[in-house]
């Protein structure tokens, strides 16, 4: 990324708030001014006041020096306040595009991407960039502030010595520039690894009973001393080429104080100048020397902000889907009826996953999909839910193209149950009106006795304010499913898609739900997805998925009659069945 693109980038969160920025740069350079004023009265001071013995004058003089340290008092304060307060607003404006953006991206995006790079791309980059806004920004305005008004100062004084100041300044302020390409690309690098770190750590943590179970405490502990060892180098790089960056001016300046302290000291010594114009020359050099400091201090700092910054511009360059603009979505009315025709889809990588489908679902009718891991079951549910397109063929809602409907208006209309449950570190009200943010108690806890977790909940202390924990982490797996059903359940769905929704239940739990399903029938279109064979004794219509393309279709008896792959599980069920009667007698 170029210092325009990154200056360009930045300016479009700071433009909202260009007043109170504008404010805020007119209190700095209040600031220095006061400050680069204050050091030079001391030629008059010294030569004209306190040398000639002139009290009435001298006190004249601090008065004024007080009253403007009051106006400076005030600016600098209300500076702060109003930096802090905006620099914030424009990191969370940043923080809020980028959690925005990813809410919008496709689902294929986030499977290729890993939730702990991610992460690090709001605590570490993000922090990286408020940090440049709230605390780099201003400090750079403020040397260069410092850096003009000292160098219009020290021309002033002394003509002669300012040449070889100036010589002075062009060197540091231009050296870090020797090693610009380096320290961009190691801090791109850091940031980029620590993304690796964050992946690391939030897989391993959130596996801790597996590894405990394993006992790979030991395995994992040295895998993150690796990961750590390596980090040792890619930062010790970035941070030696961020300290050279710094150290070559500050050494320069500190030979070029030197000289130009024996220089001045001579001019004095020969009568060509002043000792105030000493002193004071000194101390403006010394804020001049404190400004080059700084902005060797804030280049390196920018550095690292902008191959931040480059980060999250990585997200929020990815291009969205294109809107719907083909089709009056308010006019959809979804009845729960689905085709597929001759529907085939593969992944980018060219891998074929379902082959040439052609089904129908009736409305209000029970559909269940079976077959082997693998087959594509789940894909077939990304595709309704249009999460994926299809690479070939058609998709029909209500016998219209599905590339034509609002994929917001029709999952509106559909509640979904999957194997792997996301709940939130909420109440369980909460997680369950997230099917429905408008569903009053009523409505929450008509869902929950639907999903038969009702009485579980009125069971606990808090009843419908328990909080579930991170990832449902505080109840079962059996509750997080049926709370997820009841998720489903409060939109009051025309479609209700289960994913094997019924896997982490108990054999009566998983009765008790396939009543309600049952009962679900009048209302609402269902297909269910599952390995359980018993959601099929009720189906309409089953069909068997094998290796991407439909092999068997029909009722549950007619299945049995084929004597095909839907026989053979059938078989081997209830060799399982048997199996856990003789166990359990």
């Amino acid at each position: 990324m170029s210092n325009l693109t990154f200056a360009v980038v930045l300016w479009q969160y700071i433009r909202p708030y260009r007043w109170y920025v504008l404010f805020i740069l007119l209190g700095l350079t209040v600031e220095f001014c006061y400050e680069a004023g204050l050091r030079y009265s001391l030629k008059f001071l010294v030569d004209d006041v306190i040398l000639k013995n002139k009290l009435d004058i001298f006190v004249l003089l601090f008065a004024l020096f007080g009253l403007g340290g009051l106006v400076y008092s005030f600016f600098s304060v209300t500076c702060d306040y109003y930096w802090a307060k905006y620099g914030s607003r424009i990191f969370s404006d940043l923080c809020h595009d980028l959690f925005r953006h990813l809410q919008l991206l496709p689902l294929e995006y986030h499977e290729r991407q890993s939730t702990g790079d991610l992460m690090s791309r709001f605590s570490s980059d993000a922090a990286t960039v408020d940090n440049a806004l709230v605390i780099v920004l201003p400090a750079a305005f403020l040397s260069i502030g410092e850096l003009m008004v000292s160098s219009a100062l020290l021309f002033q004084l002394n003509r002669l010595l300012f040449t070889g100041v100036l010589l002075g300044i062009v060197f540091c302020l231009f050296s870090p520039r020797f090693f610009a390409k380096q320290t961009n690309s190691t801090n791109y690098e850091l940031c980029r690894y620590n993304g690796q770190m964050g992946i690391f750590l939030q897989e391993h943590l959130s596996a801790f009973k597996m590894i405990r179970a394993y006992g790979l405490e030991s395995h994992v502990s040295g895998q993150y001393r690796e990961q750590l060892n390596q980090f040792v180098l890619v930062a010790s790089r970035a941070n030696f080429f961020s300290y050279i960056s710094q150290r070559m001016p500050n050494l320069a300046f500190l030979l070029l104080n030197i000289l130009v302290l024996f220089a001045a000291g001579l001019l004095v010594m020969q009568g060509q100048m002043s000792v105030g114009a000493l002193v004071t020359y000194q101390i403006i050099f010394v804020s001049l020397s404190a400004a080059i400091n700084h902005m060797t201090w804030i280049i390196p700092n920018l550095s690292s902000a902008k191959a931040a910054m480059q980060r999250l511009q990585e997200v929020l360059e990815v291009p969205l889907p294109s809107g719907e603009q083909h089709y009056d979505n308010e006019l959809f009315s979804f009845t729960g009826a689905v085709e597929y025709r001759h529907v085939g889809f593969s992944y980018n990588n060219g891998q074929s996953i379902l082959n040439d489908l052609s089904f129908q679902i009736d409305p209000k009718s029970f559909t269940v999909f079976v077959g082997p891991s693998g087959a594509g079951k789940t894909t077939l549910i990304n595709l309704l839910l249009r999460f994926y397109e299809p690479t070939t063929g058609l998709i029909l809602i209500n016998n219209m193209e599905s590339s034509l409907v609002n994929p917001r208006l029709l999952r509106h209309c559909i509640g979904i149950v999957a194997q792997e449950v996301n709940l939130f570190n909420l109440s369980i009200a909460q997680n369950i009106r997230m099917g429905q943010l408008d569903a009053d108690q009523e409505a929450i806890e008509k869902a929950a006795k639907l999903a038969e977790i009702h009485d579980f909940i009125i069971s606990l202390p808090e009843q419908y304010e328990t909080l579930c924990g991170e990832s449902g982490g505080l109840l079962s797996g059996g509750q997080r499913q049926r709370i997820a059903l009841a998720r489903a359940l409060v939109r009051e769905p025309l479609m209700l898609l289960l994913d094997e929704a019924t896997s982490a239940l108990d054999p009566l739990t998983e009765q008790d739900i396939l009543k309600t399903i049952l009962k679900l029938r009048s209302q609402c279109t269902i297909v269910a997805i599952t390995h359980k064979l018993n959601l099929a004794l009720e189906a309409n219509m089953t069909f068997v998925i094998d290796k991407g393309s439909i092999v068997e279709q029909g009722t549950h008896a007619q299945l049995l009659n084929n004597n095909g792959l839907y026989m053979r599980f059938w078989n081997h069920s209830k060799k399982i069945d048997e199996t856990h009667v003789t166990c359990t007698s």
